[in-house]
C-alpha cells in the first residue's frame, strides 16, 4: 500500500513539472515580432512588454529571439540541413 501510494505521489509531481515546463512564459513587445526569455538583455521596453505562454507567441507568428534561444535554434538547424540535402538529391 505505502509502495503505492509513492508512486501515485511520483506521477502527480512528474505530471506538475511537464505541465511547468510546456507552459513557459515569454516577453514580447507589441510591435516586436520576435519573443524573449524573461532573462533575455536584448528585449526593449521590459516595462511594455507582454507576457504569454510560448505556444500563444508562436500561433500569434512571432519567432524566437536568437540570443536567448539560441539553443533550441541550433537543435532544430541540424534537422532542417539535412531534410534539405535529402530533398535536393
Amino acid at each position: 500500500m505505502v509502495k503505492r501510494i509513492a508512486m501515485i505521489g511520483l506521477v502527480g509531481v512528474l505530471l506538475m513539472a511537464t505541465t511547468y515546463v510546456m507552459a513557459e512564459e515569454v516577453l514580447a513587445t507589441q510591435k516586436g515580432v520576435k519573443y524573449h526569455k524573461e532573462t533575455c538583455r536584448l528585449i526593449k521596453n521590459k516595462d511594455n512588454a507582454t507576457k504569454m505562454e510560448k505556444s500563444e507567441a508562436v500561433h500569434a507568428g512571432l519567432e524566437p529571439c536568437r540570443k536567448c534561444y539560441k539553443e533550441d535554434l541550433a537543435a532544430a538547424l541540424p534537422a532542417t540541413s539535412s531534410a534539405a540535402v535529402t530533398e535536393s538529391k
